[in-house]
């Protein structure tokens, strides 16, 4: 007999899940403050209202509640500069968004190209081309600023 489905409650992941959206949403934010900012209220909508039932994940839905806020937001959004971002994170945040949010959905966070274009709210063969885009302007970066690897 198949068991049935167990339900999925958000507040038992949400921990897990803060430094993967605290990452996605440095490449939609202006600053750090404003990322983390936009990770608290998708993260504070979600527990308040629950997981929607045609979710298909807990990650996807908050990574697409992230971008909708920054969109929501963009520009209005006054800089604080609450903490310096680190050497990673100021490359990231030097990116142009769309290239970083679709590099970091892809090859960090290992979403398909399908996925990636749902939170992003734009086709595959977008999110393929910002690829594209995204690993040229990564290969362009100075080498003392790239990992090295033996």
């Amino acid at each position: 007999m198949a068991q049935p489905a167990a339900s999925i409650d958000p507040r038992r992941d949400l921990v897990s899940l803060l430094p993967r959206l605290r990452r996605f949403a440095l490449t939609l934010a202006s600053d750090v403050s404003e990322a983390e900012d936009l990770v608290l209220g998708a993260c504070s909508a979600v527990l308040a209202d629950g997981l929607p039932g045609d979710a298909p994940r807990l990650d996807l839905h908050l990574f697409a509640a992230i971008r909708t806020l920054a969109n929501a937001h963009a520009g209005t959004s006054p800089k604080r500069g609450a903490s310096a971002p680190s050497k990673c994170q100021s490359l990231v945040l030097a990116a142009p968004k769309n290239l970083a949010a679709s590099f970091l959905l892809v090859e960090v966070e290992g979403l398909s190209y399908a996925e990636a274009a749902d939170v992003l709210d734009i086709s595959s063969d977008a999110v393929a081309s910002q690829l594209c885009e995204a690993r040229l302007y990564f290969s362009t970066l100075p080498s003392d600023v790239t990992e090295r690897r033996a």
